[in-house]
Formats: C-alpha cells, sequence, structure tokens
C-alpha cells in the first residue's frame, strides 16, 4: 500500500469470507485502531470477532504492548513504538486474522459490564428539578418522573 506521511491507515486486510475488510489505522503516537470496514451498524458477529482477536493478540504476550480497548467494531491497542515497532504489531494482528475461522464456531468468555447507576439520587432529582423549573414549566410533572 502506497503511503504518504500524511496517511493515517497503515495497512488493510481485504474482505476475506465471512470476514469483512480490516483497517489499520494510525490513532496517535503509540495507539493503533483496528476497524472492521463495510458495517456501519451494529453488527453482533463483529462485535465477536473484536472480542476474539483482542484475546488472541492479549495470548501472545507481546513485549511492548500495554493494553487494548475493544469496542463494538474497533479496537484499540495502546503500545510502546520503541519496544514493538507498528509494523510489528500489525503484522502479528494480521496472522491472528487470517488464522481465525468462522467467528460463529468460536466460543470466548463474555464481559460482565457494571455501570454506576442511580436515579433517585440527590443530583438527578436537582436536575429535574431545574428541568421543570426553567425548561419545561408549562407542563404538568409528577414528582417522581426521574
Amino acid at each position: 500500500m502506497k503511503q504518504t506521511q500524511y496517511d493515517v491507515i497503515l495497512d488493510r486486510l481485504p474482505e476475506a469470507g465471512s470476514r469483512p475488510g480490516v483497517l489499520f489505522r494510525q490513532a496517535g503516537d503509540g495507539f493503533l485502531q483496528i476497524e472492521y470496514e463495510l458495517t456501519p451498524r451494529f453488527n453482533l458477529v463483529d462485535s465477536f470477532r473484536v472480542l476474539t482477536i483482542n484475546n488472541a493478540v492479549k495470548n501472545k504476550n507481546m513485549k511492548g504492548l500495554f493494553e487494548s480497548v475493544p469496542g463494538i467494531r474497533t479496537n484499540l491497542y495502546h503500545f510502546d513504538p520503541e519496544i514493538l515497532p507498528v509494523n510489528k504489531l500489525i503484522y502479528e494482528i494480521k496472522e491472528i486474522e487470517e488464522s481465525v475461522a468462522e467467528v460463529k464456531d468460536i466460543e470466548f468468555e463474555s464481559r460482565l459490564i457494571k455501570l454506576p447507576i442511580a436515579f433517585e439520587d440527590s443530583e438527578t432529582k436537582k436536575c429535574v428539578e431545574k428541568y421543570v423549573l426553567a425548561i419545561r414549566p408549562k407542563v404538568r410533572h409528577s414528582s417522581t418522573q426521574v
């Protein structure tokens, strides 16, 4: 792939089988973002692929790779380019991508996400009160409309 000094797309993998095309994008100094192309909507299979690839990358225990942040269609890798050159990281991820067959046949641990949600706390009540008085004073409101 021919590049200029301003290109942020460092490499790509073409679509193959059930795998969509993969973009390898520079995301700042020491950050690489992997994005699956041609799926501008939420696709559960792509999300499973992100998690599968992420687990395989983490299992390689690459020196210089600090962390990864898996998303729905993307994965962000934080690495030290002095220890792990970006081209080496891309090569390793491409190898993993090529080795993963059908994601639908793969098992992996699910994630449990806990959100700190509070609905009846004092700050939320103050916000509702401000909204009722300042934004929509003429609308009938219930005192428990949180």
